[in-house]
This record gives C-alpha cells, sequence and structure tokens, in this order.
C-alpha cells in the first residue's frame, strides 16, 4: 500500500478497490498476468480485496496474522482485549518491540505512523465476510498463538468462510512470526505450494 516499503505515500487515503488496482497494475509491471498472493497483517485485507476483485489473476493465496477488517474476532471479551482491539497501535508497537530482534529486521522498512494511519483509514468499515465464499482459489491461511494484535481466531474465521481454505496457528508465534521465524513461517507455506501445485494458471 502507498507509504509501505519505497513506495510513495499519498494525502488521501483511498478505498480498497483502487489499492486493488493498484497493486495489480504493479504486478503487470512485472510481467505478471496471473500471481501467487500473500498478504501479512493490514496487507492481508488488501489481499483479499485483490482475490475477489481479481480472482480470475490469482493462482494461489495466503494470508498470514491478518483478519476480516471491522468484524475481526477479538481473543477474548475482557477489558484488556476489547481497549487493544480498539487501539491498534498501542497494542501493535508494545508487540513489535518485544519482537522485533534478529538478522531479518536489518533491512526492514517500516512505513511510518502517519502513513500507517492512512492505510487503516483505506479499511475502515470494510469487511471482507460478505465475498469470501467467492474467493476459490487454494488458500492458506496462518496465525501464531501469541498474537496479541490479530488474535488466532481470526485465521479460524476465514477459514470457515473461505471455500476449502487451509489454516494452521503456530505455537508462541506473534505478530510478525513471517519475520522473526521466517524458516519456521516458511515450511507450511512449501508445503502449501507442493500441494496447490497449478503450474498451468501460472504465467510471469
Amino acid at each position: 500500500m502507498p507509504g509501505s516499503g519505497e513506495t510513495r505515500a499519498i494525502d488521501v487515503p483511498l478505498p480498497p478497490p483502487i489499492l486493488a488496482r493498484m497493486a495489480l497494475d504493479a504486478a503487470e509491471s512485472l510481467g505478471a498476468h496471473t500471481f501467487d498472493l500473500m498478504g501479512l497483517s493490514l496487507g492481508g485485507l488488501l489481499a483479499q480485496q485483490i482475490a475477489l476483485q481479481y480472482r480470475n489473476r490469482t493462482a494461489r493465496l495466503v494470508l498470514i496474522a491478518t483478519f476480516s477488517g471491522y468484524t475481526m474476532l477479538p481473543h477474548d471479551w475482557s477489558e484488556e482485549t476489547l481497549l487493544r482491539t480498539l487501539n491498534p497501535f498501542g497494542a501493535m508497537l508494545e508487540d513489535i518491540l518485544r519482537d522485533m530482534t534478529g538478522p531479518h529486521f536489518q533491512h526492514l522498512m517500516p512505513a511510518t505512523a502517519n502513513d500507517m494511519a492512512s492505510q487503516l483509514a483505506s479499511f475502515a468499515g470494510w469487511s471482507s465476510l460478505p465475498f469470501l465464499s467467492l474467493v476459490a482459489m487454494p488458500t492458506l491461511i496462518l496465525a501464531g498463538t501469541r498474537d496479541r494484535i490479530v488474535p488466532p481466531a481470526n485465521a479460524l474465521q476465514l477459514s470457515a468462510f473461505i471455500p476449502g481454505a487451509q489454516h494452521q496457528v503456530l505455537k508462541d508465534a506473534g505478530h510478525l512470526f513471517a519475520f522473526t521465524e521466517p524458516e519456521r513461517a516458511a515450511y507450511p507455506i512449501r508445503r502449501f505450494f507442493v500441494d496447490a501445485d497449478i503450474p498451468h494458471r501460472i504465467s510471469a
């Protein structure tokens, strides 16, 4: 999304369909007519939008530590959990500071607080649940038991709405396990790609 990595930030939050079109344009600029799609955290919301909007172009979908939008599930109904869900920046900062160690973060380019706020605003009032039954490509959903930003119950929610989706919850994995434990995260993804091998739909 705009403001992530080396992409240019924008002043006004864009609606999800336009963000999805921008992502498709990026894929086409790389010569990919169809593609495998992976989304992490807030990027998983955009990945779901792309998978719906361009489901004939998306071959396989991997969703990591992500949720369905404003219909996300809190970990429980305690006051602390509900406040963390309503204030994702506080929860994110606390957990990211805990997890942001090791060589895998040396070249990470996090978005600024303003850019993250703009990205969140793009998905205000957005939910994927009404359309997830239309997402028909092979889908893998990964979550961590120690994720307090996006509780692992959300992986089960997503897999319940996406036909044939697989989900796996990694024990003692935090929100950023794809960075903190890349080898561990890669194992189920690699296995999923072998099981869902559909080379006749891939062109790049």
